[in-house]
């Protein structure tokens, strides 16, 4: 057989280097423009029982690849003339390897393995050892055991222009590591056979030979260049301007480039696309972070105590002053935003005797704020969401308290103060009033911050309700991030720079679940949670979201023995012995459907007739399911919509019964009442405030249904409307500890079902439900008043400067680090977002999974090895 020239050695060390001087970072070899050991009689420089391989230059031989268990028992070695039953006196004519056998005479008569021919009264013998039928460097025994394709009598199996022995160079019939494969001509399954790899200088051991994201086939069979990521030099690699990596501009025909069809993408094979005479880096379609956007930053006002170990960032516009006091020691900041009309503090505590936690503390400073006789009437609009914060301490921020008609903030912050500290003679240098209406409530927003069993931070900002609630002004959301958890750190730590970028690629989509509890009581909410239906839809599309609704009724059915649920929603209702069985542990439950033929029960999402979606846009749908919730005596208002959710996995694509890939998953749960299943399971339930043993069953009675909803596979946040334990609700039949637990630990909020108006509530859990959606995560944790948002617009080729607005602009959501839009601002597919900011040092969390980011916040583990 002819061997093709590419073996000899000098043309292997001209091909060597080629393809070392522009592909092979990609693999193990040291590449050199040094002429080969054996053109000099060097040594290899493969480690000893290695060579190099002829096509991919890689060290192989030895011992064959681990994984590889098709390695025949008796591969011999090419070279190797004697089979290994050359001593058993095997006088086969097709065998020429017995010249070490004294017993059998050597056979001489065959001058040539490849002219050998078989005596006309002898049949050829198959798949011999020894034998290498089509000269290809593999013995027929070694192909044969090896297996189809590989064909003995073929010595290019595979068809792709290389032998199969210059494939499996150290005739092993196994793969070795740096070799291809001549078992297929494409080893690397890019579109490119080996040979043309080869011949195209790009490896055929990689489907990417650059790295740039395009498959080398792409690449050979289109314009840009398979061995140089940037092909057209414009330091934008190729695979971000072929954001698809298809080889084309988006859809435009031939790829001619025009903006309605490139879909954000670029040609990577011109520096100027349009041509317009700025290069691609410089055009909005690839906005990114530059150092001028970090520059000028607005600096927040900080207000530091090294006693109490806290610095609270406010915006520039607010003033403070440190508070003292003659009778006592007290640790603690006032500050005031006069042309906000806000005012707060910040302290640092000892907890209770009550508890530490910081759902026991966020109770307390509701339960102080009602000792103060002034203010005994206050309610609790918003219990507050549990989070971690960036210095890992558990917190329940954004809680909100209703004080009296008519008191003024200035007043009441002071007031507060005092009954916490037990002092008296606090004073302070501010002294501004802020108006409030005689028929008009302030809101006392809060955070408490969890640091030990000896101190707590308590941040609170006092508004009036008219003012907090006008989105066209800031007071809103200037009070929002003193208490969302971004605002502060340890009294040491610094600020820093950064900035992020984004391609917006789609809508974010948000798949919520409203589960509503329809007995009698509850007819008023009903109705108010009717009319509010389109209000909430109205936010969630001024939030450009991709959002569906779908209700389910409080009904349970013998939820055990439902094979449509998942075995580990089941579980959840067997776990601590209710809910599941008859009867339920000390008796008085039944889990049954309220009437036979009942059109909700065990999760199932109502519908009005059969063929209608589960999960809808209908704004008049959602109305109705909501105005037909089956009314039930015994309300399992959470375990219901955990078990809607369970129906709706797996998420699928386009599937209106299921829940979507990629959407953020939302439970709302409305109800007076305690849920069932923890009621039967927990006896002393239901009650509003639970000794440390009570709580530990509570926890260790929840953990379970908080773990399966905070799974990265569910990834769900729990909202409420319910009697809040610890608020004045007297209309309600009981409280509801248990949905409160679950709706603080997955990162939600619950709302006092209570309140003469649900709406604020609502509108509260509408705007919660956008910033979870929002895919517009920030890298750690900024201080808010200092974020900037540029918005470069694809279709009009401009850079706008996005204000912050409710109205008319971006809105920060501190609780689940994310950015949304609201007005005419809204990003448009491929449009490019830039937003720089200052953050605290210390504030990314480091990761190698999802479990080691904080779950409430749904944080997901990044390739960086980042929480966002």
């Amino acid at each position: 057989m002819n061997i093709d020239p590419f073996h000899t050695r000098g043309a292997l060390a001209r091909f060597k280097v080629i393809l070392c001087s522009t592909l092979l970072m990609a693999t193990a070899m040291a590449c050199s423009e040094d002429v080969t050991p054996q053109e000099n009689n060097a040594a290899s420089p493969c480690p000893e029982g290695q060579s190099e391989h002829p096509i991919t230059g890689k060290c192989i031989g030895g011992q064959a690849s681990e994984d590889n268990n098709t390695t025949p028992q008796n591969n011999l070695d090419p070279g190797n003339t004697q089979p290994n039953n050359a001593q058993t006196g095997n006088t086969d004519p097709g065998n020429t390897g017995n010249t070490g056998n004294a017993s059998t005479p050597p056979n001489t008569s065959t001058p040539d393995m490849g002219m050998m021919t078989t005596p006309p009264d002898m049949a050829p013998v198959p798949c011999q050892e020894g034998v290498d039928s089509d000269d290809d460097g593999l013995d027929d025994r070694c192909e044969c055991d090896w297996g189809a394709p590989l064909d003995p009598h073929n010595p290019d199996s595979d068809g792709d222009g290389l032998t199969d022995g210059e494939e499996d160079a150290d005739a092993n019939c196994a793969i070795t590591p740096g070799e291809t494969d001549p078992r297929t001509p494409d080893t690397d399954g890019d579109g490119v056979n080996d040979k043309e790899e080869r011949d195209n200088s790009t490896n055929p051991l990689s489907s990417d030979t650059d790295g740039d994201g395009i498959p080398d086939g792409i690449e050979i069979a289109g314009c840009t260049d398979p061995l140089s990521e940037d092909s057209d030099n414009d330091s934008l690699p190729d695979g971000l301007e072929d954001g698809n990596r298809d080889g084309q501009i988006g859809a435009c025909p031939m790829r001619a480039y025009d903006p309605m069809c490139a879909a954000g993408e670029s040609d990577p094979c011109k520096a100027d696309t349009d041509g317009n005479g700025t290069l691609d880096p410089d055009e909005v379609i690839y906005r990114r972070c530059r150092d001028s956007d970090t520059l000028n930053l607005t600096q927040p006002q900080l207000l530091i105590s090294m006693p109490g170990d806290y610095q609270l960032a406010a915006a520039a516009s607010a003033t403070g002053a440190p508070v003292s006091s003659a009778s006592g020691a007290v640790t603690a900041h006032v500050f005031e935003d006069v042309a906000h009309d806000y005012t707060g503090f910040v302290i640092s505590l000892a907890p209770p005797a009550q508890g530490s936690e910081a759902t026991q503390l966020a109770d307390h400073v509701f339960n102080q704020v009602l000792a103060i006789p002034a203010y005994a009437m206050s309610s609790r609009r918003s219990a507050g969401r549990q989070v971690t914060t960036h210095d890992n301490y558990k917190a329940i921020v954004d809680g909100v308290i209703d004080l009296p008609a008519g008191v003024a903030p200035q007043q009441a912050r002071d007031a507060i103060l005092a009954q916490l500290t037990g002092l008296g003679d606090l004073s302070h240098s501010l002294s501004t009033a802020i108006p409030v209406g005689a028929m008009e409530p302030t809101l006392f927003h809060f955070q408490v911050i969890a640091r030990s069993a000896s101190d707590y931070i308590l941040v609170g900002a006092l508004a009036p309700l008219t003012v907090v609630e006008e989105s066209a002004r800031e007071t809103g959301f200037r009070v929002d991030d003193l208490v969302n958890g971004s605002s502060v750190a340890l009294a040491m730590e610094v600020l820093e720079t950064d900035c992020v970028s984004y391609k917006v690629t789609e809508r974010p989509k948000v798949d919520i679940i409203i589960s509503m509890d329809a007995s009698g009581s509850m007819q008023d909410e009903k109705m108010a949670l009717v009319g509010f239906v389109s209000n909430l839809t109205s936010f969630l599309d001024a939030a450009n979201l991709d959002w569906r609704i779908g209700v389910t009724s409080v009904a349970c059915s013998n939820i055990s023995n439902d094979m449509a649920l998942s075995q580990d929603l089941r579980d959840l209702f067997a776990s601590s012995g209710g809910g599941g069985g008859f009867p339920f542990p000390g008796g008085g439950g039944s889990c049954s459907l309220p009437f036979p033929g009942g059109s909700g029960g065990n999760g199932k999402l109502l519908k009005q007739s059969s063929n209608q979606p589960g999960f809808t846009t209908d704004v008049s749908q959602i109305q109705w399911r909501i105005d037909n919730a089956d009314g039930t005596a015994s309300e399992f208002t959470l375990g219901m919509g955990v078990a809607a959710v369970d129906r709706a996995r797996p998420r699928q694509a386009n599937n209106p019964e299921k829940l979507r890939e990629g959407a953020a998953v939302v439970v709302i749960v409305v109800t007076d009442e305690e849920d069932e299943y923890f009621k039967e399971s927990l006896m002393f339930l239901p009650k509003e405030n639970l000794d440390a043993g009570e709580r530990m069953q509570l926890d260790a009675a929840t953990a379970p249904w908080v773990d399966y909803l905070l799974d990265p596979e569910v990834g769900a946040t729990v909202f409420g409307l319910y009697n809040v334990p610890n608020s004045d609700c007297p209309t309600a039949a009981q409280f509801a500890s248990a949905i409160h637990d679950v709706v603080n630990k997955t990162g939600g909020n619950g709302g006092s079902i209570c309140q003469s108006d649900i709406t604020t509530s609502l509108q509260a859990i509408a705007s919660a439900t956008a910033g979870i959606a929002s895919g517009l995560r920030l890298r750690g944790t900024p201080v808010a008043p200092s974020i900037e948002v540029t918005l470069a617009q694809i279709m009009s080729g401009m850079e706008l400067d996005v204000p912050r607005s409710r109205a008319d602009g971006f809105d920060y959501d501190g609780i689940v680090n994310r950015i949304a839009f609201f007005g005419s601002s809204l990003p448009q597919t491929n449009d490019r977002l830039v937003i720089p900011y200052l953050r605290w040092s210390n504030s990314i969390f480091l990761c190698t999974t999802d479990a080691d980011c904080p779950q409430e916040q749904k944080l997901q583990c990044r390739s960086d090895g980042e929480c966002r």
